[in-house]
């Protein structure tokens, strides 16, 4: 059987991460894991979150049913036999266990008698969707009563299920953190950034487009003589460079805007 501490949330060197429910009062991994290079940090922070309360449940399960087993025995004598009447540990073990017994959750109790019950059928995943048909969420039931819409294995939260076909969420979209210098400046002549000729001047002359110029401006005098040294002799452009948190501050543009140059420029060759 498994116990909370073997509820691991990653493997294969953490590219996947488990999606693990409780069926039956047994934790199962009946949902298919995320692949980290195609899920959401959105999606993945959802499944770890639902994995530490599923290991929370099991951890609570597993500490009630042994409490349990201590507790439904006799009660063992406060002291051991001897002129010095020391007190039994198993008397102090079993008051713990009574404690513990007693001060059991609703839930734990509810994982119990399902534990002790058994699976009431084929564990199925099933679905609540929005009017559009997106998933907002999915539950792992044996009920065989539950409602919902079932799904397969590999459903994941944002997918869509219309028709009964499922369809999943839009792939992922990574922003480079750095690419060209010259593939940036093609990139953002291509979205307006700058004109075609000042991207033209970037590249042949290193004659900053006015954007970056009037950023510069609003540098103090060391800070903006260190940036233009750096500018004149860089190969390529980085996301996480201040100079675009900069960009987005005092220029016209947004972060938003600011990563699809990036998109656009890693397919310029």
């Amino acid at each position: 059987m498994l116990r909370a501490e073997d509820m691991e949330d990653r493997y294969r060197e953490g590219s996947l991460v488990r999606r693990w429910s409780i069926v039956a009062g047994q934790p199962r991994c009946v949902l298919a894991p995320l692949d980290v290079a195609v899920a959401t940090d959105a999606e993945i922070a959802a499944a770890e979150t639902g994995n530490a309360l599923a290991r929370a449940a099991i951890a609570a399960l597993d500490a009630y049913e042994a409490a349990l087993e201590i507790a439904s025995q006799p009660e063992p004598p406060e002291y051991l036999p001897g002129e010095d009447a020391p007190v039994n540990p198993a008397h102090a073990a079993w008051l713990v266990a009574v404690a513990t017994v007693g001060a059991a959750s609703a839930e734990t109790l509810a994982l119990h008698a399902a534990r002790q019950a058994g699976p009431r059928g084929e564990a199925r995943i099933l679905a609540e969707l929005d009017a559009e048909g997106a998933i907002t969420a999915l539950i792992v039931t044996d009920d065989p009563l539950a409602e919902g819409e079932p799904v397969p294995a590999e459903a994941r939260l944002g997918g869509t299920l219309v028709g009964g076909v499922y369809s999943p969420p839009a792939p992922r979209v990574v922003v480079p953190n750095e690419v060209g210098y010259w593939q940036f400046m093609a990139a953002a002549a291509r979205f307006g950034f700058i004109t075609p000729e000042e991207a033209q001047a970037a590249v042949q002359h290193r004659t900053m487009p006015a954007v970056i110029t009037d950023v510069l401006a609003a540098l103090p005098p060391e800070q903006r003589a260190e940036a233009e040294i750096k500018l004149a002799g860089i190969t390529s452009m980085v996301r996480a460079d201040p100079l675009f948190d900069l960009l987005v501050q005092v220029g016209p543009y947004t972060a938003e805007q600011v990563d699809a140059v990036f998109l656009a420029a890693q397919e310029v060759v």
